[in-house]
């Protein structure tokens, strides 16, 4: 189950990888503006200037700038029209009129904060701009850090705060309705069940950085945007399928064990249902190879054994990847053979009425189970049945906090929305890890998938190569319908691949099937590599020693990354991953570690990717020299 240490952690862990830490900076940046415009008698004034940026005025900073530092990931951002000087001068107004209120007394000034977000709709109206409460927050958050959130709309505080309640520090609290006095609640919140962690990693932090220290009220206010993106939404969803490329040893199928187990974690923690399995019941690990066929990852004939009298036996068998369709799909596989075929616009309740025709999901199961007779399997089914009932009586619940239920939602022109969460939604999420996966033959391995990577759910459904055989054995089929065998990979399905850049079958992940994954690239990064050594260290090395492998890391990589030395020789696909200088502690107790890590382990490597190279005993030679940080 995920807790507050958890959850801060993660986010501590992205922040090392650059993305929240920028965002977090430029809150910083911004805030610490409007700390020095306090302290001026018209800091709004247009011709007054920005103290850390001379060349552009305060007004434009906050005002017109692009994203004015505050949205950044994924946001996106709306500029208010300002085309004239009377509109310039009423920015300058609101502005004065939220600048003037200590930072401290936020919640006694609520009255003044409401007014002026009256005064600024209204110019905005005029000047023909949407999107109001975002533009709105823009300038709220550096004002007042830690105070409001980078939230703009009124459902995701409300999916936070319904969340936050799940947690044992939770105080109760009533979800108000206008977004700004939500904002202050979400943030109270976060700042009760979060502060304590936030703190001890703040302090780590400013420890291992001095020159880059955080500030505790920046963190709280982008905090909850962390908890809506990589918490409380399936992070998934938009790619069900990825690859995490990159050279070797940087930590590609460590991230795909840990980012599957975290999305498990994730979504059991916002569940009310309390019989979930453990983690590995939702995961499954394979690698590929060479001799890695559709036999083994789909479906086929296998021996099953060696009988003394007719010699080898063979039998219809699943592969991998279809024993955990079974598993995943468990219940939309029910609800297509009842005759129930589902996609992402059908809700719970929809569902549920559609299975009660049918005499409810025991009734529908028994159809099921008496077609895989003694295949059938009973540890999955028991599962899934007890997560059914937890369904059922979510839609029977008076509980109006249900996030199932019809929410009303009012949207910045006053227009009403309902939001009903998709049955699809409430389906845990299942991982299939495949390791190495260009090691194969993939267009052989993955068969029919190419078609059904892209269209889940039963209503996209194919025949396989050996559908014709299982419609006389059907209890082999994943699903039949009207005597004939269908295969289909359940939207609950995700893939996760990991694959070497430099590895010489990366030339056989073609074109088709490279389209249908989200490929995200892990390179050497120095301060996870500063991360790991000091979390593994266990007083093995000192600080001065860490501080040095990662300087010599950090050295060579960036000479076999030089365009202008190795890089057309070499590149930065070729760079040496982090887990290559983990190693270093088997030598930890030597009299030269650093030595030792780079005969046993780096030098081979770098010998590999040399060879051939007509100039590679030079080129090994400058790369010997970059690590032994002989060019300093």
């Amino acid at each position: 189950m995920l807790t507050a240490a958890k959850i801060v952690s993660l986010l501590f862990e992205q922040m090392e990888e650059g993305e929240w830490i920028e965002w977090h900076n430029n809150i910083k940046f911004l805030k610490d503006e409007m700390g020095d415009a306090r302290k001026g008698p018209r800091p709004f004034d247009k011709n007054q200037m920005c103290k850390k940026e001379p060349k552009i005025s305060r007004w434009e900073m906050i005002w017109k700038r692009p994203h004015n530092n505050v949205a950044n990931i994924g946001q996106g951002y709306r500029l208010a029209v300002h085309d004239n000087d009377s509109k310039i001068d009423t920015l300058c107004q609101i502005t004065d009129s939220l600048i003037v209120i200590p930072a401290a007394n936020v919640n006694s000034s609520i009255g003044i904060i409401k007014n002026s977000r009256t005064d600024f709709f209204n110019h905005c109206k005029s000047s023909g701009c949407n999107h109001l409460h975002q533009m709105y927050l823009r300038v709220l958050v550096p004002i007042f850090p830690g105070s409001f959130a980078v939230l703009f709309r009124d459902y995701d505080c409300y999916s936070i705060l319904n969340f936050l309640k799940k947690f044992p520090t939770a105080k109760p609290v009533t979800i108000p309705s206008d977004i700004i006095d939500k904002q202050i609640v979400l943030t109270d919140a976060v700042t009760d069940i979060f502060g304590a962690e936030l703190d001890k990693h703040i302090a780590d932090w400013d420890k291992n950085y001095p020159s880059e220290k955080l500030d505790r009220a920046c963190l709280i206010s982008i905090f909850p945007w962390f908890l809506l993106t990589n918490i409380i939404n399936n992070s998934f969803q938009l790619h069900k399928q990825v690859v995490y490329t990159g050279p070797p040893g940087s930590g590609k199928t460590y991230l795909a064990e840990k980012k599957s187990e975290n999305e498990i974690d994730m979504f059991i923690s916002s569940s009310a249902f309390t019989g979930f399995p453990k983690t590995d019941f939702f995961k499954e690990f394979i690698q590929f190879h060479p001799s890695y066929g559709y036999e083994d990852f789909i479906e086929g004939i296998k021996p099953s054994g060696i009988n003394s009298a007719s010699g080898i036996g063979f039998t219809l068998q699943d592969g991998t990847l279809k024993s955990f369709c079974r598993k995943a799909g468990f219940l939309e596989i029910l609800l297509a053979e009842a005759g129930i075929p589902i996609d992402e616009t059908h809700t719970l309740i929809y569902v549920q009425n559609e299975v009660n025709k049918k005499g409810g999901w025991q009734a529908i199961l028994n159809i099921y189970k008496k077609r895989r007779g003694g295949l059938f399997e009973q540890d999955i089914a028991d599962f899934w049945l007890k997560y059914v009932l937890y369904l059922e009586n979510i839609i029977t619940s008076e509980n109006t906090d249900t996030p199932d239920k019809s929410v009303q939602i009012e949207d910045e022109s006053g227009q009403v929305h309902q939001n009903e969460k998709s049955f699809i939604s409430w389906l845990p999420p299942f991982f299939l890890i495949i390791d190495e996966i260009n090691r194969a033959e993939l267009s052989r391995v993955f068969g029919e998938l190419m078609y059904c990577l892209e269209y889940r759910g039963s209503q996209h459904k194919v025949r396989t190569q050996y559908a014709t055989m299982m419609d006389s054995v059907p209890e082999h089929a994943l699903i039949m319908q009207g005597g004939r065998s269908f295969f289909f990979i359940p939207h609950n399905l995700y893939i996760i691949g990991t694959m070497n850049d430099i590895d010489r079958s990366v030339e056989t992940f073609d074109l088709a099937l490279r389209r249908r994954f989200y490929w995200e690239e892990k390179k050497y990064n120095g301060t996870v590599l500063k991360r790991l050594l000091k979390e593994q260290n266990n007083k093995a090395l000192d600080d001065s020693q860490i501080g040095e492998l990662v300087k010599r890391a950090d050295r060579l990589n960036a000479e076999i990354s030089d365009e202008k030395k190795l890089g057309k020789q070499l590149g930065k696909d070729y760079q040496i991953g982090q887990a290559y200088y983990l190693k270093i502690f088997k030598y930890a107790s030597g009299n030269d570690p650093f030595n030792a890590l780079w005969k046993h382990h780096i030098q081979p490597i770098l010998k590999e990717y040399v060879r051939g190279l007509p100039d590679n005993v030079s080129i090994l030679n400058s790369l010997e020299k970059a690590f032994r940080l002989e060019n300093d």
